[in-house]
């Protein structure tokens, strides 16, 4: 039975526990401690008007003064965000402590905000990767396993899994729907199989499992392919061409750690020009992932890309040679966007983790903060 890895735990996110948990607003120790400082403003502020009223004669406009406090009592308690923190009481005191608060609650309950993919041009995206307009597909039911060299499946609308014992097998103009621990579409790894290509295909891995990839294995190539509903889009190994793919929708929960793509161990592997984006929030490690504890990694090409989501966008298998792993070799990263869409640093923690030391042979050139290419992501 083949070796199915495992994704790695995410880092440490900004909704750790100790801050706001992953849907926002404050902690209730936090909302209890500001209504408690607020209900001691506004009754000293009370007093005061009462002792200046009965004292002085004064007018009732510092009752106006309490009324506006409590009203601004009454906005703390909402989930405050970065574009709106609540707004100053009447006690410069209560205010700045408020804000303080509100401000540091609101950078840690920070979520994740998705849009759709017509807003980003023509990235791959749903509307031009899967089966292409026009095609009639027959519907089917079960797991196929193709074990003839040679197959070829066209314009099917599958329910089920596809296992691919036999080499140089074509996969085209289909939707498949499933869920299987050795992926929707199983190539497997390890294997001898060679020259899997799929192409213009839909897979729906159905958002069963928070575990199973979409597409698992090596030695196959996938082609405007719109992979979403598993736990990882492509969980890959050597001899792998993605291109002109989108990889989202990642089915999450619990304590799982997710991906777009990853790869663990390999070589000869090419990431062209894909829309890779991790939506789970803090169950995502990262959009693309180079996980060299699984193996050693090298000659991977990463080009023209759009990264989202995790708690960095990508990792790049260039660990500070104190960890005691073999840093990945030969690892070009090129003229790849990284999207804000769902985090303000791309990933929860920043862009890019995982590219520590100096390695002959890689390169990082020409990484941008889509859509300005004018400013360049650093690692």
């Amino acid at each position: 039975m083949p070796r199915i890895p495992v994704e790695p735990p995410p880092p440490s996110h900004s909704g750790s526990p100790g801050h706001s948990g992953p849907n926002g607003g404050y902690p209730r120790w936090q909302i209890a401690a500001i209504a408690i400082g607020v209900l001691v403003v506004v009754l000293g502020t009370v007093g005061l008007a009462v002792a200046n009223r009965k004292d002085k004669g004064a007018d009732t406009e510092a009752a106006g003064v309490v009324s506006s406090a409590g009203a601004n009592a009454a906005s703390v308690a909402p989930a405050a965000t970065a574009s709106a923190p609540p707004s100053p009481s009447a006690s410069a005191k209560a205010s700045a402590s408020a804000s303080a608060s509100a401000k540091a609650s609101a950078k840690a309950s920070a979520k994740p905000k998705t849009e759709s993919a017509g807003q980003f041009g023509n990235l791959p995206n749903a509307s031009n990767t899967g089966v292409p307009a026009g095609v009639t597909l027959k519907k089917k039911s079960g797991d196929i396993t193709i074990t003839k060299a040679g197959t070829v499946i066209d314009g099917i609308e599958l329910t089920g899994c596809i296992s691919v014992n036999a080499s140089n097998v074509t996969i085209k103009n289909s939707l498949i729907k499933g869920s299987c621990a050795e992926g929707t579409i199983g190539p497997h790894y390890n294997a001898n199989y060679k020259n899997l290509l799929i192409q213009d295909v839909e897979v729906d891995a159905l958002n069963e499992s928070n575990t199973y990839s979409v597409v698992a294995g090596t030695d196959f190539t996938c082609r405007r392919c719109n992979l979403h509903g598993g736990g990882t889009g492509i969980r890959a190994g050597s001899n792998v061409v993605v291109e002109d793919s989108y990889l989202h929708g990642n089915h999450v929960g619990g304590e799982s750690h997710n991906t777009a793509m990853s790869i663990h161990g390999g070589n000869n592997i090419t990431i062209r020009h894909n829309w890779l984006q991790c939506d789970g929030g803090w169950n995502c490690s990262s959009a693309l992932s180079l996980y060299t504890p699984d193996g050693a990694i090298s000659d991977v090409l990463v080009d023209s890309n759009v990264f989202s989501g995790g708690g960095y966008c990508v990792y790049g298998g260039v660990y500070n040679r104190d960890t005691g792993l073999v840093a990945a070799h030969q690892v070009r990263f090129l003229n790849n966007g990284f999207l804000k869409n769902q985090w303000p640093k791309c990933g929860d923690l920043g862009p890019v983790a995982g590219w520590d030391v100096p390695v002959d042979g890689n390169v990082w050139s020409g990484n941008y903060w889509y859509p300005d290419r004018n400013k360049k992501v650093d690692p």
